[in-house]
Order: C-alpha cells, then sequence, then structure tokens
C-alpha cells in the first residue's frame, strides 16, 4: 500500500510494530488510515517499550531516573541539595509512645533507619486479625466503646466498623482535621478495660508528638484553612463524574457493537482513559468525596474489586501502615514478590515479564474477591460479564475481541495497577522500609511514598490522587484540588526536617523505576536493600526542623555521587 512505501522513512521499531499491525489488521480485514496509523504505531511504541522494561532490568535503568529527593549522603542522613548543609546529628534514641508526654533532651532524635542486613533482619510475619476483636477501639493508648457511635460516624459506619479491636490512632489523626473529636470522643472513654482486652489489641508503635513532622505538617495545612477534610460536592465536579460516565458507556458500546474500524479503535482507547478514571473517582469515593451508591460502585465495575472489601484493605490497612508487611495487604500480591520480607522462590526469577499478567487483574481479582470469598457473586459475575468479557460474545471473531478488549480493558488494568505500584514498590521507598519501633508517623508515610509529576490538563484527574501519594497518605480526607494546594508545604515542612521527598518526574519513569525494583526483588538478595548499612538512617529530630549550621562542609561532587 502506499502507507507501506513511507516505511524506509521510520525507525526500524516502528516499522517492525508497524508491520506486525498490517498483518493483524489485514487478518481481520480492517482498512486503517494513515493518521490512525500514527496513532496506532505511537501507542504500540509505547506499549513495546513496556515490554522491554519487563524483560530487562538494564533497560529500566535506562528510562528510570531517580526521584527528585534530598539525597542521603555517605552518613546516612539526608544531604539538603542547596547552600545550607544539616547540621550534625547527635546520637539517636528510640522513643516510645505513651500516656503521657515523654521527656527528652530536645536536641536527640529518633532513627528511621532502612531496612538492615540480610543477616540481620529480624524475622516479620503477618498480624491476622482476630476473627472475634474486642469491641473496642485503641486510641493514643486509651481506649474506647465507639459501639454506640457507630451509625452515628459523619464519615460513615465502615471505618469504625471495619477497625474495631485495633489501634486507630494514626486512622484518626490522618483524617481528621481539626479538635472536635476529641471532646466527642470523651463520653466513650473506658477508663478500666479488661486485661485480655488490652493484650487483644495491640499497638502499632507509631508516634504523634506535637513537634514532630506529621503535627507541625499539620498545623501548616491547617493554617491554610484545610480544616473541613473532604471538600463539598462542586458543580463542576458533578459534571465531570457524569460526562466521564457517560463517555464509558457509549465507549463501550462501540467496543461491544459498532464494526470495526479506526473509529472503533479510538473508541477503545477512550474507553481505557475513561476506566481509569472511573477508577480515580472510585478511589476519591472511598475516601469520601461525593460518596453515593453509584460512584461507591465504580472502582468495583472496573476492577471487580468489591467496594466494601476495598475499603477495609485500603483505607483501614494500607493507608495507615504503608509498607508495613505485618500490617500492609499491599505488601502480598500472589505470584510476585514485592518487598523483601515475601519469601524468595525460583518463580520469583520471571516475575518482571509476568507483569504483563495484570492486564487480567480484574478478571482475577473478581475469582478471588468476589467468588472464591462468596462476597457479593451475583453482582460480581454480572459486571465481569457484562463491562469486562461482553466483546467475546458480541464481536464477529475472537480476534476482534481479543484486540479491542486488550486495549480498552486490558491496557486500562495494567496502567492502573502500576500507578498503584509505583508509588511505594520502588528502590528509593525500599531504603526506608523497615519500620523503627517509635518513628514519627508522618514521616513514615513521607518516606515509604512516591510521587509523580503531570500537569493537571495531561492527566485529566485520570488518577484520582494517585500521582500525590505523599499528600494524600498524610491527609487522606482533603480532596485533589486541596492536595494540590498543600503540596508546596509539604515539601517545605520535609525540607525543614530534612527528610527525602520523592518524585518522579513522569508517570513513565516511575513504572521504569517500579520495574526495575521488580527486577532487583526477583533475585534472594535485593541490592537496594542492601544499599545502606543498618546503622545508617535518617535522623527526625524531636524537636523540631533542625536550624541549618553554617560550620558544616558540603560534600564533594565525587562524594555525592558515591553516596547517591
Amino acid at each position: 500500500s502506499g502507507e507501506a512505501a513511507n516505511f524506509a522513512n521510520w525507525d526500524f521499531v516502528n516499522w517492525a510494530v508497524g508491520y506486525m499491525l498490517q498483518t493483524l489488521a489485514t487478518a481481520t480485514g480492517t482498512v486503517v488510515t494513515g493518521a490512525t496509523w500514527m496513532v496506532i504505531i505511537n501507542f504500540s511504541f509505547v506499549a513495546s517499550s513496556f515490554a522491554l522494561m519487563m524483560l530487562s532490568g538494564r533497560f529500566c535503568k535506562l528510562i528510570a531516573t531517580e526521584p527528585q529527593c534530598l539525597s542521603l549522603g555517605s552518613d546516612g542522613r539526608p544531604r539538603v541539595k542547596s547552600t545550607a548543609p544539616l547540621p550534625e546529628q547527635p546520637t539517636t534514641l528510640r522513643a516510645h509512645a505513651t500516656a503521657t508526654p515523654v521527656s527528652v533532651d530536645p536536641d536527640a532524635s529518633i532513627s528511621l533507619a532502612p531496612a538492615p542486613a540480610p543477616s540481620e533482619k529480624p524475622a516479620v510475619t503477618r498480624v491476622e486479625p482476630p476473627k472475634s476483636p474486642p469491641q473496642l477501639w485503641r486510641l493514643d493508648s486509651q481506649f474506647y466503646d465507639l459501639t454506640a457511635f457507630i451509625k452515628a460516624h459523619p464519615g460513615g459506619p465502615l471505618p469504625l466498623s471495619q477497625s474495631m479491636g485495633t489501634d486507630i490512632s494514626a486512622l484518626f489523626h490522618s483524617h481528621h482535621m481539626r479538635g472536635v473529636p476529641e471532646t466527642l470522643l470523651a463520653k466513650y472513654r473506658v477508663a478500666e478495660p479488661k486485661p485480655d482486652d488490652v493484650a487483644a489489641i495491640e499497638a502499632c508503635d507509631y508516634t504523634f508528638e506535637e513537634n514532630g513532622f506529621f503535627q507541625e505538617c499539620k498545623r501548616r495545612v491547617q493554617a491554610m484553612g484545610m480544616t473541613t477534610g473532604v471538600a463539598a460536592v462542586t458543580w463542576p465536579y458533578v459534571f465531570k463524574v457524569s460526562a466521564v460516565f457517560g463517555a464509558f458507556l457509549g465507549s463501550w458500546y462501540a467496543v461491544c457493537f459498532l464494526p470495526l474500524g479506526p473509529t472503533v479503535i479510538a473508541l477503545a482507547f477512550i474507553n481505557m482513559w475513561t476506566r481509569m478514571c472511573l477508577t480515580g473517582i472510585g478511589h476519591e469515593a472511598i475516601h469520601g468525596r461525593m460518596q453515593n451508591w453509584l460512584t461507591w460502585e465504580f472502582f468495583d465495575m472496573t476492577m471487580l474489586f468489591p467496594s466494601d472489601s476495598w475499603h477495609l484493605e485500603h483505607v483501614t490497612q494500607h493507608h495507615p501502615h504503608s509498607k508495613r508487611h505485618e500490617y500492609d495487604p499491599d505488601e502480598i500480591l500472589d505470584p510476585f514478590r514485592l518487598c523483601e520480607d515475601v519469601s524468595w522462590t525460583p518463580l520469583h526469577i520471571f516475575q518482571a515479564p509476568l507483569q504483563i499478567v495484570l492486564v487480567f487483574a480484574s478478571v482475577v481479582s473478581c475469582i478471588d474477591k468476589h467468588i472464591v470469598c462468596r462476597t457479593s457473586m451475583l453482582k460480581g459475575t454480572f459486571y465481569l460479564f457484562a463491562l469486562h468479557l461482553l466483546p467475546f460474545f458480541t464481536r464477529d471473531t475472537y480476534g476482534e475481541a481479543w484486540l479491542l478488549s486488550g486495549l480498552s480493558v486490558g491496557m486500562a488494568n495494567l496502567t492502573i495497577v502500576l500507578c498503584f505500584h509505583l508509588s511505594h514498590v520502588n528502590e528509593s521507598n525500599a531504603l526506608h522500609a523497615r519500620f523503627q519501633e517509635g518513628g514519627d508517623w508522618g514521616a513514615h508515610q513521607l518516606l515509604t511514598s512516591s510521587n509523580f509529576n503531570g500537569t493537571l490538563g495531561a492527566l485529566c484527574y485520570i488518577t484520582g490522587m494517585l500521582e500525590m501519594q505523599i499528600e494524600h497518605h498524610l491527609f487522606p480526607s482533603l480532596s485533589y484540588e486541596n492536595q494540590l494546594k498543600i503540596k508546596p508545604v509539604v515539601q517545605q515542612c520535609a525540607k525543614d526536617f530534612g527528610l527525602p521527598y520523592y518524585e518522579y518526574s513522569s508517570a513513565i519513569h516511575g513504572i521504569a523505576g517500579h520495574l526495575y525494583h521488580m527486577h532487583q526483588l526477583a533475585w534472594a538478595d535485593t541490592p537496594a536493600l542492601l544499599a545502606v548499612p543498618a546503622k545508617q538512617g535518617v535522623n527526625v529530630p524531636l524537636s523540631g526542623p533542625p536550624a541549618p549550621a553554617a560550620s558544616a562542609a558540603a560534600p564533594s561532587p565525587a562524594e555525592d555521587k558515591k553516596a547517591q
């Protein structure tokens, strides 16, 4: 054809991908125009890059760049890239959460150390919730009976009913932006809980010191007027939700029923985009924004994960305990090894290429969460066939069904899961994965989360706060717009405390960094976790931000590069 004559002017990769697509188009009897070829081939180039990243760790390293941050020096402390170097830190100590304030030396600091070397690594076992938990909630070493308050809870009954019998200190402090809840709690306090109940509710050993990073950051955010949690639902947001849902249904109808052609292929891409948008809207709804029966179902519609179950795993378990293997369910995803605490097996050698199976993530989730767990089986089965597998029953050939379902459902599944994973499963966050008892909760969230950059126009709200995981984990009740506003405040607070703020320059760089770390975890000894000795760590002063010391010598470029 005439288009084939232009292949000679393109690079070899585009030519090879174009030739394969031309063969596929000929097999399915599709006539593709030159303009459509440009879209398809560029998309295929990106898809080919993803495939190479899954196959080669070295290719990932070529693309990935370390998140911009306060780099760690040779002493394990962050090194500020400015004219004011950090002062020398004194000997570190470990602070424990107690019911009364602890009197400490104002110059003391607590150490948030990276993972110890394998030879020194303590065994970490998962903490399974008891089948019959005590009807008490632990908050800052105090115990409360909130049973009568569950239905009256302004944030809905799920946060309390799902956290019964656990330590809710992190949930409480991160979700409530003003002091009103403290006054309501007094009448529910249990002065003398039973010893068995006290022993059954294990403390998570976080600290929320008034002069620590989290409380200082929270005060700065509150000073901006961010005291009401989730922003009120506005008409533009309602229009956005309605438009995205309408575009999703319309493009899905085209994928299932309209004759195959360039327009339908373009609509398949639109359906992929709307699926990711609906997942983001469902993510915001899980956290309380415009939460109604429809938005609550969006995540189940797109990922076939029951929203109630996801609220339990995501809001009440993952958010308070990020990258703590014993509590965080996101650290487990068979057959992959997402952290060093998962025992290595020879199967993990192939885990990076096996990332391609994530195109079936929604189908696997339906089988696991709906059918095996017997949770809303009828509803899950309906969503599976009506919103994921319908083209296999309506298209003329299975080739058409695979092509259009892969572009819409499969690519959406793969992108969504990778965007979730790149925020925590990467080399930089793995350095701080080993939580140290008595550490500041906010500092732990900061050290184990990563952002990625993207303009609002380019993202089109597609991620639902996934690109701002740091702000979202610190203050999960704030809306997307408010998290955009507080981002500079969080960055400055992290800098004042000498803490690294990890942020990838784009989603592609973040995905490459995640896949590179997956290649590292494919082997028994993980290089990322051996990069910094166990005795070194990031020091968080108990008395507030460190003051610059003029006498400290700045590192040479060679030393900084070696430390990095």
